[in-house]
């Protein structure tokens, strides 16, 4: 077992892009240099049994090796992701916090849980577990799931495994430091490391909530992969993804995948992360100013004058003819399309500050948003 010393050493080579000394680590961790040197070969004797080592270069520093990512990963999981799950352990007592507590438990289990272990778990009656239960089933049923009872057996969650997934990255993983439950944290970085490298090099600029929400999704992915719950699609619809540019994109993202952490895509699972990229919310400029134009379509832009005419109409805001703002609203519309297409659910964290800093801006979505069903009423 790592100290937590050593676990922040791991952390920090596991984030470096190049060498790095005893003394830029003593600095970073506000220790000596002689006690970082200390911990580096205890970490390094640790590692080795685990398909990874620490690799000196004279004058330059200290470099992680993994060897055997399969190892390297359990080993992870079991020193740092289950560290972390304990540290956020917390017996609710509120009917919502309840509500929150079971529903992480049933999406996370993979095996029937009876009544009564609930309710120890949770240190209530199996009546209180009962009523709690009225309000996650109604929460599951907006996503298409169901909770089924078996006598002798107890409870589990059943489903679609898309939709089950888009179930858990909206009620289990939609807070900040929630992905201990779903992958350490160093893996996690890892796979977000790979989505901006890929989307990078493939031109897509995605915004932070849509990065945040595409490696979310890959996360949760990679561990029902692991745990041999594969997403299927027709075949017809597995042909449509196929041909599609960031279909391409995604079959890089699971080679990486693979050759670091050891888990390998099926070809329904690539198509899974191309939906992804295909709902993902993108900036409208990306480096060095190249636009996005040739991913939008002619309809696409005329629906969105219209909806700026209509804003400009009741508002009076002169933005009808802003042109970044023209091709933002219509990447948008673009993902979006795709996100309703697949029934995807997105988060976005900075939604209650939006409607406390940007009221008007905040107002005029809402107007956009009752457009089309007006329109339609007409």
């Amino acid at each position: 077992m790592l100290s937590l010393r050593q676990e922040e050493l791991l952390k920090r080579l596991m984030q470096a892009e190049q060498e790095l000394t005893s003394e830029e680590i003593a600095r970073m961790i506000g220790v000596t240099s002689r006690t970082i040197r200390t911990d580096m070969k205890a970490l390094n004797s640790t590692l080795a049994e685990h398909g990874a080592v620490l690799q000196i270069k004279r004058g330059a520093g200290y470099t992680l090796t993994v060897e055997d990512y399969g190892s390297f990963r359990t080993f992870l999981k079991k020193s740092l992701g289950e560290k972390n799950e304990k540290k956020e352990q917390v017996i609710p007592n509120q009917p919502e916090d309840r509500v929150a507590y079971l529903l992480k438990r049933l999406l996370l289990s993979e095996v029937y849980i009876k009544l009564d272990v609930l309710a120890e778990e949770l240190f209530v009656s199996e009546s209180t577990v009962k009523n709690d239960l009225k309000a996650v089933r109604h929460l599951f049923s907006l996503h298409g799931l169901s909770v089924s009872h078996r006598p002798k057996y107890g409870l589990r969650l059943t489903g679609d495994e898309m939709k089950l997934r888009y179930c858990m990255a909206e009620h289990v993983f939609q807070k900040a430091h929630a992905n201990s439950a779903l992958l350490p944290e160093e893996t996690y970085q890892l796979i977000q490391d790979i989505v901006r490298a890929r989307t990078k090099a493939s031109g897509l600029y995605l915004s932070e909530i849509g990065l945040s929400n595409l490696v979310t999704h890959i996360a949760i992915a990679c561990k029902r992969i692991e745990e041999k719950k594969i997403v299927t699609m027709p075949e017809t619809e597995l042909k449509e993804i196929q041909v599609q540019p960031v279909f391409q994109v995604a079959q890089q993202m699971a080679e990486d995948i693979r050759h670091v952490l050891g888990i390998d895509f099926p070809l329904s699972e690539m198509a899974y992360i191309a939906i992804h990229l295909m709902g993902a919310k993108m900036m409208a400029y990306g480096d060095a100013g190249h636009t996005l134009f040739h991913l939008l379509e002619e309809d696409h832009f005329r629906f969105i004058h219209q909806l700026l005419a209509y804003v400009e109409e009741h508002m009076s805001l002169n933005i009808q003819f802003d042109k970044e703002l023209i091709v933002g609203l219509s990447l948008h519309l673009r993902s979006a399309i795709h996100r309703f297409r697949y029934g995807m659910n997105i988060r976005n964290p900075y939604l209650t500050d939006i409607k406390r800093h940007y009221p008007i801006a905040f107002e005029a979505g809402v107007y956009m948003g009752r457009w089309p069903e007006r329109k339609r009423g007409n």
